[in-house]
């Protein structure tokens, strides 16, 4: 049914350009209404610009290719390969000029592959008054008036394909974004979504691909639009065209293929842009960067986005060290997320977490103290009093007093190494709790 209303549309849309009914029968009628239905026919049938491309050139037995405004090839026919096509002065003025269809083609000398060649022009109106233009290579001694109506016919059939094919593409490309992220938040995609979300974006994501996630903060609008522009140019200046981004929120995710260099060579020069983009971004502003695991083998596109954004999410909640995080190297946290995967055990650890720190956490609440974020700070920074006390800008002395308490009320001995370990996991089980793609 939806096939059926597209054929009709498209016939509608034919008769009002051309005046020519497209189901009629050309018994007797002249070469280019044979053509013309010939093109018709192929365009109701889903053939795209090539395909009618490639079928001019065959009845015609001339080089023809459809370039931009701009001068750039964007489709061609009958050479071995993309021809270079130099614009001359006199077509340039071309765009100041409005055409119609039933004008006859223009001629104008072009340089194609180094060699002056006489071409007949054609317009092709594409959407929002974009103009795109029909090129044939011909020879004073070819074009005669039927050549002159087929080529008519032929710009007619182009431009309701263009303009179809450019509407569809607006539309994909509007919604890129949305088609990727369906895939990255199901850890088992059907192949028709994987093969839809390859067709939109111009890539085979069926394909093994690392993912990364970064972030900025501080998070203000205004310093991350600039920082955003700083990271994408680096992108595209160290990695060239090989990924493929799209911004989530306030998250940015990347795309790299892997069979396009080992393993190690992307992390490498995903570390090169994290390094020179901090070094670029405006004063207060610091880039994280993190990436999913390279141990797991599996390719799974769903996985990969959980464990870098877990990695991320990690990273931004402590604010120190290494701002760029392999899922791989967050230590017992990426043991601990992978016990969390599965919900009967995401259960024990958190009653083991509540157990050990949950009458701590319920006195911060009761009597206004700040006794939880005390531990968190010592513990991060191995039970050194004197570097604990600088990060809270508290004395040595009041520190100990607050340890002593949390000892008290923890019922333990954190000069204990297996209580500070007891306390450590409760604490990292607790953090990672906090972070929602546990």
């Amino acid at each position: 049914m939806i096939i059926l209303f597209q054929q009709q549309s498209i016939q509608k849309q034919v008769s009002k350009s051309t005046g020519i009914n497209s189901s009629r029968q050309y018994k007797g009628f002249s070469l280019r209404g044979i053509f013309y239905q010939q093109l018709i026919e192929m365009l109701l049938g889903g053939h795209g610009v090539q395909d009618l491309l490639e079928t001019i050139y065959k009845n015609i037995r001339l080089p023809v290719m459809i370039i931009s405004s701009a001068g750039e090839v964007l489709h061609y026919a009958g050479y071995d390969q993309c021809p270079g096509l130099v614009l001359t002065r006199s077509f340039l003025s071309l765009e100041q000029h409005k055409f119609s269809y039933e004008e006859k083609p223009k001629k104008y000398s072009f340089e194609i592959d180094g060699k002056s060649i006489e071409c007949l022009v054609l317009p092709l109106l594409q959407r929002k008054g974009n103009m795109a233009y029909l090129i044939v290579a011909a020879q004073r001694k070819n074009v005669n008036r039927p050549m002159l109506e087929l080529l008519q016919a032929a710009a007619q059939v182009l431009a309701l394909e263009m303009d179809r094919e450019d509407r569809l593409y607006f539309f994909e490309t509007k919604h890129q974004t949305e088609f990727i992220l369906d895939i990255l938040m199901e850890e088992n995609p059907k192949k028709e979504k994987l093969k839809l979300a390859s067709r939109v974006c111009g890539r085979n994501l069926e394909e093994p691909h690392l993912v990364f996630v970064a972030a900025f903060t501080p998070g203000e609008y205004k310093l991350k639009e600039k920082s955003t522009q700083i990271f994408k140019s680096n992108l595209k200046l160290i990695m060239g065209h090989n990924f493929l981004d799209l911004a989530h929120g306030d998250w940015y995710v990347v795309l790299v293929p892997e069979k396009s260099k080992n393993l190690q060579d992307i992390i490498d020069l995903m570390r090169q842009i994290h390094r020179k983009t901090n070094m670029e971004l405006p004063e207060g502003t610091r880039l994280f960067t993190a990436c999913q695991s390279l141990v797991r083998r599996e390719y799974n596109l769903g996985k990969g986005y959980k464990e870098a954004r877990f990695s991320l999410e990690l990273g931004l909640s402590t604010g120190g060290g290494d701002s760029f995080i392999q899922f791989d190297k967050v230590g017992i946290s990426g043991l601990l997320y992978n016990l969390c995967q599965n919900p009967a055990s995401a259960n024990i650890l958190s009653e083991y977490s509540k157990g050990k720190l949950g009458r701590l956490i319920n006195n911060d609440m009761l009597h206004k103290t700040e006794l939880y974020p005390t531990l968190s700070v010592y513990l991060e920074n191995n039970g050194n009093i004197t570097v604990t006390a600088e990060k809270l800008f508290i004395h040595p002395n009041t520190l100990r007093y607050r340890i002593n308490k949390i000892e008290k009320l923890l019922n333990t001995d954190l000069s204990k190494f297996e209580s500070i370990v007891e306390l450590a996991i409760a604490y990292k089980i607790d953090q990672l709790l906090k972070i929602k793609y546990v």
